[in-house]
Protein backbone atom coordinates (compact mmCIF):
# COMPACT_ATOMS: atom_id res chain seq x y z
CA UNK A 1 0.00 0.00 0.00
CA UNK A 2 2.76 2.14 0.64
CA UNK A 3 4.55 1.80 -2.20
CA UNK A 4 1.66 2.56 -4.38
CA UNK A 5 1.20 5.91 -2.70
CA UNK A 6 4.79 6.34 -3.09
CA UNK A 7 4.68 5.77 -7.10
CA UNK A 8 2.03 8.16 -7.18
CA UNK A 9 4.09 10.59 -6.86
CA UNK A 10 6.61 9.43 -9.17
CA UNK A 11 6.92 12.55 -11.64
CA UNK A 12 6.90 10.03 -14.16
CA UNK A 13 3.28 9.28 -13.84
CA UNK A 14 1.96 12.65 -12.70
CA UNK A 15 -0.66 11.68 -11.16
CA UNK A 16 -0.31 13.53 -7.91
CA UNK A 17 3.04 15.26 -6.04
CA UNK A 18 4.11 14.64 -2.90
CA UNK A 19 3.12 17.93 -1.17
CA UNK A 20 -0.34 16.93 -2.58
CA UNK A 21 -0.58 13.54 -1.07
CA UNK A 22 1.46 15.28 2.66
CA UNK A 23 -1.74 17.95 2.56
CA UNK A 24 -4.47 15.44 1.37
CA UNK A 25 -3.61 12.92 3.88
CA UNK A 26 -5.74 12.55 7.26
CA UNK A 27 -2.69 12.40 9.79
CA UNK A 28 -4.76 12.69 12.47
CA UNK A 29 -6.95 9.35 11.80
CA UNK A 30 -3.97 7.52 10.87
CA UNK A 31 -1.70 8.22 14.38
CA UNK A 32 -5.04 7.52 15.95
CA UNK A 33 -5.09 4.17 14.90
CA UNK A 34 -1.51 3.39 15.40
CA UNK A 35 -1.91 4.61 19.31
CA UNK A 36 -5.44 2.78 19.04
CA UNK A 37 -3.59 -0.95 17.71
CA UNK A 38 -0.49 0.10 20.24
CA UNK A 39 -2.83 -0.22 23.11
CA UNK A 40 -4.37 -3.33 22.14
CA UNK A 41 -1.07 -4.83 21.49
CA UNK A 42 -0.19 -3.58 25.45
CA UNK A 43 -3.45 -5.18 26.70
CA UNK A 44 -2.86 -8.37 25.01
CA UNK A 45 0.37 -8.87 26.64
CA UNK A 46 -0.51 -7.70 29.54
CA UNK A 47 -2.98 -10.17 30.11
CA UNK A 48 -6.29 -7.64 30.22
CA UNK A 49 -7.74 -9.38 27.07
CA UNK A 50 -7.57 -12.96 28.66
CA UNK A 51 -8.90 -11.46 31.81
CA UNK A 52 -11.48 -10.08 29.65
CA UNK A 53 -12.19 -13.00 28.23
CA UNK A 54 -12.40 -15.05 31.58
CA UNK A 55 -14.95 -12.64 32.82
CA UNK A 56 -17.28 -12.99 29.63
CA UNK A 57 -17.01 -16.82 30.51
CA UNK A 58 -18.05 -16.22 33.99
CA UNK A 59 -21.35 -14.62 32.44
CA UNK A 60 -22.12 -17.12 30.44
CA UNK A 61 -24.00 -20.79 31.97
CA UNK A 62 -22.45 -23.93 31.34
CA UNK A 63 -24.52 -25.41 28.65
CA UNK A 64 -25.59 -22.79 26.92
CA UNK A 65 -27.33 -23.12 22.90
CA UNK A 66 -24.57 -22.04 20.31
CA UNK A 67 -27.09 -19.58 18.95
CA UNK A 68 -27.18 -17.73 22.23
CA UNK A 69 -23.51 -17.57 22.74
CA UNK A 70 -22.70 -16.17 19.75
CA UNK A 71 -25.13 -13.82 20.38
CA UNK A 72 -23.41 -12.72 23.93
CA UNK A 73 -20.34 -12.84 22.19
CA UNK A 74 -21.38 -9.96 19.44
CA UNK A 75 -22.42 -7.99 22.73
CA UNK A 76 -19.70 -8.48 24.82
CA UNK A 77 -17.52 -7.56 21.54
CA UNK A 78 -19.51 -4.23 20.59
CA UNK A 79 -19.45 -3.36 24.35
CA UNK A 80 -15.78 -3.74 23.61
CA UNK A 81 -15.41 -1.58 20.58
CA UNK A 82 -17.09 1.38 22.63
CA UNK A 83 -13.51 0.57 24.80
CA UNK A 84 -11.26 -0.04 22.44
CA UNK A 85 -12.59 1.71 19.48
CA UNK A 86 -10.74 0.40 16.53
CA UNK A 87 -12.42 -3.35 14.85
CA UNK A 88 -8.51 -4.71 14.45
CA UNK A 89 -7.39 -3.37 17.56
CA UNK A 90 -10.29 -5.76 18.97
CA UNK A 91 -9.81 -8.56 16.90
CA UNK A 92 -6.35 -8.58 18.04
CA UNK A 93 -7.13 -8.02 21.34
CA UNK A 94 -9.48 -10.97 21.99
CA UNK A 95 -9.14 -13.66 19.43
CA UNK A 96 -6.52 -15.43 21.33
CA UNK A 97 -8.30 -16.16 24.86
CA UNK A 98 -11.99 -17.16 22.45
CA UNK A 99 -10.06 -20.10 20.60
CA UNK A 100 -8.41 -21.31 23.76
CA UNK A 101 -12.01 -21.09 25.43
CA UNK A 102 -14.09 -22.57 22.87
CA UNK A 103 -11.41 -25.28 22.56
CA UNK A 104 -12.24 -25.97 26.20
CA UNK A 105 -16.07 -25.86 25.97
CA UNK A 106 -15.34 -28.68 22.55
CA UNK A 107 -16.14 -26.37 19.87
CA UNK A 108 -13.86 -25.71 16.64
CA UNK A 109 -12.24 -22.87 17.11
CA UNK A 110 -12.96 -21.64 13.72
CA UNK A 111 -16.93 -21.92 14.22
CA UNK A 112 -16.56 -19.02 16.69
CA UNK A 113 -13.84 -16.81 14.94
CA UNK A 114 -15.47 -16.58 11.69
CA UNK A 115 -18.39 -14.67 13.98
CA UNK A 116 -16.31 -13.41 16.55
CA UNK A 117 -14.20 -11.42 12.98
CA UNK A 118 -17.32 -10.23 11.24
CA UNK A 119 -18.28 -8.88 14.69
CA UNK A 120 -15.06 -6.81 14.87
CA UNK A 121 -15.22 -5.76 11.53
CA UNK A 122 -19.11 -3.64 11.85
CA UNK A 123 -17.99 -1.53 14.99
CA UNK A 124 -20.42 1.08 13.99
CA UNK A 125 -21.45 2.53 17.76
CA UNK A 126 -19.01 5.12 17.61
CA UNK A 127 -17.03 6.93 14.43
CA UNK A 128 -13.11 6.23 15.45
CA UNK A 129 -12.74 3.50 12.91
CA UNK A 130 -10.65 5.41 10.08
CA UNK A 131 -13.76 4.08 7.77
CA UNK A 132 -16.19 6.65 9.45
CA UNK A 133 -13.76 9.12 11.23
CA UNK A 134 -13.04 11.09 8.38
CA UNK A 135 -16.99 11.70 7.28
CA UNK A 136 -17.68 12.06 11.03
CA UNK A 137 -14.17 14.85 11.63
CA UNK A 138 -15.38 16.74 8.14
CA UNK A 139 -19.38 17.28 9.91
CA UNK A 140 -21.07 14.78 7.80
CA UNK A 141 -22.99 13.50 10.88
CA UNK A 142 -23.35 13.67 14.43
CA UNK A 143 -21.91 11.63 17.38
CA UNK A 144 -25.80 10.98 18.45
CA UNK A 145 -26.66 10.09 14.87
CA UNK A 146 -23.75 7.71 14.14
CA UNK A 147 -24.51 5.93 17.87
CA UNK A 148 -28.16 5.55 17.28
CA UNK A 149 -28.18 3.94 13.58
CA UNK A 150 -25.02 2.44 14.98
CA UNK A 151 -26.63 0.38 17.53
CA UNK A 152 -29.39 -0.71 15.49
CA UNK A 153 -27.09 -1.98 13.02
CA UNK A 154 -25.32 -3.52 15.59
CA UNK A 155 -28.01 -5.74 17.08
CA UNK A 156 -29.57 -6.28 13.60
CA UNK A 157 -25.67 -7.90 12.90
CA UNK A 158 -25.65 -9.58 15.66
CA UNK A 159 -29.21 -11.26 15.29
CA UNK A 160 -28.27 -12.30 11.81
CA UNK A 161 -24.80 -13.63 12.60
CA UNK A 162 -25.96 -15.70 15.28
CA UNK A 163 -28.51 -17.28 13.42
CA UNK A 164 -26.87 -18.18 10.68
CA UNK A 165 -23.11 -19.21 12.14
CA UNK A 166 -24.43 -22.36 13.64
CA UNK A 167 -26.42 -23.51 10.17
CA UNK A 168 -23.22 -22.35 7.99
CA UNK A 169 -20.69 -24.04 10.78
CA UNK A 170 -22.83 -27.43 10.40
CA UNK A 171 -23.53 -26.84 6.09
CA UNK A 172 -19.41 -26.58 6.08
CA UNK A 173 -18.78 -29.48 8.91
CA UNK A 174 -17.29 -27.95 11.33
CA UNK A 175 -19.29 -28.71 14.12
Amino acid sequence: MCLVAIALCFPAFRIMTWNDLMKNTSWDSILMITGIISVSTVLTKSGVSAWLADRFVDLVPASINPVAFIFMLGIFTFALLVLVPTCSAVTALVISPFIVIVTGMGLNPISIIVPLTFFTTFGLILPYDALFYVPFQKGYYSLKEFAVTGVVCDIVIVAVISLWSPIASKLLGLG
